[in-house]
Formats: C-alpha cells, sequence, structure tokens
C-alpha cells in the first residue's frame, strides 16, 4: 500500500482516541480502505508543543478522550476535494462496548480509531465533532490534507491521520509555537481575516543593572534585546511560518494593515529596559540612539519581503498609530502620536497617508504636524471614535490633562472639557482602551498610576480603575473598583455583542504577579467569565506584553509575551514566550449584559 503519515497542526488541544476492542479480524473484507485516526497533544511547561516526530512515542498513552467526552459521542465526516460528503459516522463514548458494533462504539480511555469504507482520494478534508454528555458541541477539529491510496490487501494497516482538535468556545493552546519567543512586537491580521504576520519584539532578556540613571543612581531593570524575525501564523491549520526578516531589530514598535494588503511596520527600538520598583519616567526607557525612524513596507506575499524603508520623521517607540478616516484593510490615513524618545515622552505627530491608487510610488508618506499634543505622552492609548476624532489618553506626566482629542489638522487639539469630571480621570500607563457602540464610547482599563515625589516621578502597582467615556452623552464614569483584578500590560476585546473580555497582564511595578483570569464588561460592571463548569475561565500561562488579534470569526489570539515570576530578586525573573493561546467566543457562556 503507497501511504504517508498525514499531519496538520490545528488550533488544537490535543487528545489520542481509539476504537472499542478492534481486533485485525474486523478489518477482513472491508470495500473499501480504512483510515486510522490519532488525536495528540502535548505541550511543555511553557505551552509550546512537544515534538511530534514520525519515531516518537512518547506521552501517547497519557492522551486520551476528554473526561467531558464521556456519556458523549464523536461524528466523523469525510469530504471530498470538491466539499461533497463521503463519509459520516458517529462513535458513542462510553464505558463499555460490549456487545456493540466496533465501528460506533469507543471507550473514554480509548487511544486510536479505525474509519471504515473511505474512498480512495486525494485532498480531503476530515471534520472531527465532539459531543459531551448532555449533546453540547464540545470539541472539534480538522485535517484539510487527506489522502487514501487502495491497500493491497484488506489486512493492510490502515494510513494514520493526524487531527489536532481544539475545545470549542474556550480558551485553549494552539498546538504550534513560534520558533522565537517575543515581547512588545507586532501582530496584523492580514486581508483574509484568517492570518496574523508577528513581526519583531523582544525576545533576549539580560536580568541586571542597566545603564539609565535617575537623581543620580543606577535603575534596576531587564534588559531587552530585540528580534528581526517574522513568522505567519495561519489560524485554519495552526501553523507558523518563518518569514523573511525585516532590515533591523525593533521591539516597541507599531504595525497596519495597508490598504493595498502589505503591512507597514514602523519605529522601534533595537534594546530597550524595563524599569524595576517605582523608579522611572517611561518606565519602559532606550537611548536614542537605538531608536529608529526607519519604517519598512512589508510585502507578507510568499515567504516575505521588504519592499521598501522609509523614513518617520521623529524616533519612536511605544507611540499610537490610528486610522482616520475608516478601519483597515481600508483605511489610507493615520494619525501618529507621541510615544518615547529622545530622552523623553514625545509631543509630536505625523500623519501617514497611503492610497494604493494614487500613490505611483507604491510608497506612504510621512508628514509631521506642527500642532503638538497638549501633554507629551508615552504608553498611552488612542480610539478613533464616532465624530472621526481620536481619543487620546494616558501616559503624561503627572498633573498633565489626562486626555485630549485630535479633531482635524485644520482644527487641531482639544481637551475633553465637556465632561465636568475630566481633570479627576486617572493617570494611566500601559494600560488599554477599546470603542464601544460604533465608536460612541470608549472603555479605558487598568495600567500602572503615577504620581510625583517632590521632582520625582514615581509609579504605583497597577490599577483596577476604569473609566468609560460616553460621547454622546457627554458623561463619563469611574469605576475605581472596576477590573475584577489590577493588571497593567493587559489587552482587551470587543466581542460581536459588544461586551468586552479583557485578558492578561502583571498587577505589580516589579511585573512579578500575572493576572490569568478573564474578566468580561457588560456594560455597567466587570464579571468573571466562567467555563462550562461554573468556575473562572482562566488563560494557559500568565503573560503580559503579549499582542492579541481579533479575526474575522471573532476568535481571538493572545501570542507571545512574558511570564512574571513571583521571585523578590531584583530585576525580576521572567520568561519570555513563544506559546499561542486562541480565546473562541459563545456568547452563551457570558454574564447577560445589563447594557448596550
Amino acid at each position: 500500500m503507497n501511504r504517508r503519515r498525514m499531519v496538520v497542526w490545528g488550533l488544537a488541544m490535543g487528545i489520542l482516541a481509539s476504537a472499542c476492542g478492534t481486533a485485525e479480524d474486523d478489518f477482513a473484507g472491508q470495500d473499501q480502505p480504512s483510515l486510522g485516526l490519532r488525536f495528540v497533544m502535548q505541550t511543555d511547561a511553557g505551552g509550546c508543543p512537544i515534538s511530534q516526530k514520525e519515531s516518537s512515542q512518547s506521552g501517547y498513552p497519557e492522551n486520551t478522550l476528554p473526561t467531558d467526552l464521556n456519556g458523549g459521542a464523536l461524528n466523523f465526516i469525510l469530504y471530498n476535494q470538491q466539499g461533497a460528503k463521503k463519509v459520516e459516522t458517529r462513535v458513542v463514548v462510553q464505558n463499555s462496548c460490549e456487545g456493540q458494533d466496533v465501528y460506533t462504539c469507543m471507550l473514554p480511555n480509548a487511544q486510536n480509531f479505525l474509519l471504515f469504507n473511505v474512498p480512495t482520494e486525494q485532498n480531503m478534508h476530515l471534520e472531527v465533532q465532539g459531543y459531551n454528555s448532555l449533546n453540547q458541541l464540545a470539541w472539534s477539529g480538522h485535517n484539510y490534507n487527506v489522502d487514501v491510496a487502495e491497500q493491497e490487501t484488506p489486512e493492510a494497516e490502515a494510513p494514520r491521520v493526524d487531527v489536532y482538535m481544539r475545545r470549542v468556545n474556550r480558551l485553549t493552546y494552539a498546538f504550534d509555537c513560534m520558533e522565537t519567543e517575543r515581547v512588545f512586537h507586532s501582530a496584523t491580521v492580514l486581508r483574509d481575516g484568517t492570518s496574523i504576520l508577528i513581526a519583531g519584539g523582544a525576545s533576549v532578556l539580560r536580568t541586571e543593572a542597566c545603564s539609565p540613571q535617575e537623581f543620580g543612581e543606577v535603575v534596576p531593570c531587564d534588559l531587552l534585546v530585540a528580534t528581526k524575525q517574522v513568522v505567519l501564523f495561519d489560524t485554519t491549520t495552526g501553523a507558523f511560518t518563518n518569514m523573511a526578516q525585516l532590515d533591523r531589530k525593533r521591539a516597541g514598535h507599531e504595525a497596519v494593515l495597508l490598504a493595498d494588503g502589505r503591512v507597514l511596520i514602523m519605529g522601534g527600538a533595537e534594546q530597550l529596559w524595563v524599569l524595576h520598583g517605582n523608579n522611572g519616567r517611561g518606565y519602559i526607557e532606550a537611548d536614542l540612539p537605538l531608536i529608529t525612524e526607519k519604517a519598512v513596507i512589508y510585502n507578507p506575499d510568499g515567504r516575505g519581503h521588504v519592499d521598501a524603508v522609509v523614513n518617520m520623521n521623529v524616533r519612536r517607540m511605544f507611540f499610537t498609530v490610528t486610522p482616520i478616516d475608516t478601519d483597515p484593510p481600508y483605511a489610507k490615513v493615520f494619525l501618529m502620536a507621541g510615544g518615547w524618545g529622545d530622552g523623553g515622552r514625545l509631543g509630536s505627530m505625523e500623519i501617514l497617508s497611503f492610497d494604493p491608487e494614487s500613490s505611483a510610488s507604491r510608497v506612504p508618506e510621512f508628514r509631521l504636524l506642527d500642532i503638538p499634543l497638549k501633554a507629551a505622552r508615552t504608553a498611552h492609548t488612542a480610539t478613533r471614535i464616532s465624530s472621526g476624532h481620536v481619543f487620546l489618553y494616558g501616559g503624561a506626566a503627572p498633573g498633565e490633562d489626562p486626555a485630549e482629542i485630535f479633531i482635524s489638522e485644520a482644527a487641531g487639539i482639544d481637551l475633553p472639557t465637556d465632561f465636568a469630571n475630566y481633570v479627576t480621570w486617572p493617570d494611566l500607563y500601559h494600560h488599554d482602551a477599546v470603542a464601544l457602540d460604533g465608536g460612541r464610547k470608549v472603555l479605558v482599563t487598568g495600567g500602572l498610576r503615577k504620581n510625583l515625589q517632590g521632582e520625582r516621578e514615581t509609579f504605583s502597582d497597577a490599577t483596577n480603575t476604569a473609566v468609560l467615556i460616553d460621547f454622546g452623552a457627554n458623561k463619563a464614569t469611574v469605576f475605581e473598583q472596576g477590573l475584577l483584578s489590577a493588571r497593567a500590560f493587559h489587552k482587551m476585546a470587543k466581542m460581536p455583542d459588544n461586551r468586552v473580555i479583557v485578558f492578561g497582564g502583571a498587577n505589580d511595578t516589579k511585573l512579578r504577579n500575572a493576572v490569568t483570569a478573564l474578566e468580561i464588561f457588560n456594560g455597567d460592571k466587570f464579571e468573571t467569565l466562567p467555563d462550562p463548569g461554573g468556575n473562572p475561565l482562566q488563560i494557559g500561562i500568565g503573560r503580559f506584553g503579549h499582542s492579541i488579534s481579533v479575526l474575522r470569526d471573532f476568535s481571538v489570539v493572545l501570542a507571545g509575551g512574558a511570564e512574571p515570576s513571583p521571585e523578590a530578586d531584583i530585576p525580576t525573573q521572567k520568561t519570555i514566550l513563544r506559546s499561542t493561546e486562541v480565546f473562541y467566543p459563545n456568547p452563551s457562556d457570558y454574564p447577560t449584559a445589563t447594557t448596550e
């Protein structure tokens, strides 16, 4: 028999299944070949899969069906290359298969399964659906590269096909991992809505005293060294593809999807340091010569390539880039604001414009604005609101206005003075913000808070403060005890029902304690997001400085970041991560919304 092992890296939480009491005589006389199906997954402590090489069988006996499938069933559906259904089999999963057909019953601790009467075709699509005892879909897996040839004899061993499954509507590891760990990188969803270009980031951590000095003393910090490596994550298969590298090492940079499908990657630093304790001005700093004003136009076609290198007007890292006219991939005009450079916070702004239909050179333009920000900012957020303006929050020096609004080049900048309490809004850094209700509202959560002690700027631990700004009603609500867990360096994602889920972060200035529980904002309060057992849903590894990507189907991909350590030593020991986790939303899992 001419056969090969079929392996697809799926968005997978792995299981290993087997048929109930199969014997070789049971396979005799089959009219068509059979497939031996295996559901495999093993992860190391960092959430990355242990190599599943052809010669490696280590750990397979430990992979059995999930307990929530006991008393449930598995559906196997095989489609041909044209999408026509060829085989569909439902197999019950129960503690005893005595007296039952070997084709329709599996034991809960099974380790393989044979699917019979499959066609001898190429490029077939195998779908597997796992149902729990309540007949609820709990697991799903696919393999899109199934080839079956004629068997020489009915007794010939079936070709083995690995199907990597993921738990439906849950947070779970993707099966594959990036080759290079990274934190403070960029992740850009491409035009297909399912592929993510992950670029740069810091990949080397040296826990040692760094060069910055504050008030005559050396500030302990973590020195981070950037990478120029790029990977493409295909969320339909879970596979990472190593791409052509960037022009230089970058971390703390920004990236946007251009209207022609290419990605513009801007700024960042070759090396940076994360300060510890409550010292420091920007908390994450870098010397100006290590920060770049270069931007690259990255073409993701094939294995990727840099089409051109262009100059911004200012060296920046930890700045914001916000579409002004519409959302990517159709946006053609962006506002770049603030960041860290030239020894401190930046107050400058640039307009980035690119129209593939009118630009003969197919190169974006950067134009420095004459008007500055009201307050220089770094580690802030910038959100496009329904009026078409850009709302900037946080990242300013203590005592300066916490927020401002970019109206237009002609109208300049305004302060949110229509809100009677805007001057009392908290000063936040390394927080996150998301637009709600079509941009009529902005939710700001968490972050580090900053104070002045004499002339010295000091950070406090992460806060659980949240601010909901309603531009339609000119009303802002400050939730001093908003988040259930204080966190900074976290990420938020808006779901299609207008609710917001909060992922990850660390809860102290030394970045020692991870926050793993997910929270959901319903319009007036935060609640934990329960798993099917009613317990708070947790990410697998506590991570901060990770990227977040919301895909076309509203699944959410968390990639990389750093894992805090509770060690008391300064600088803290952290692990930069290669792993990826995927959240699959389902409104039925959410607490009931109280407002729009």
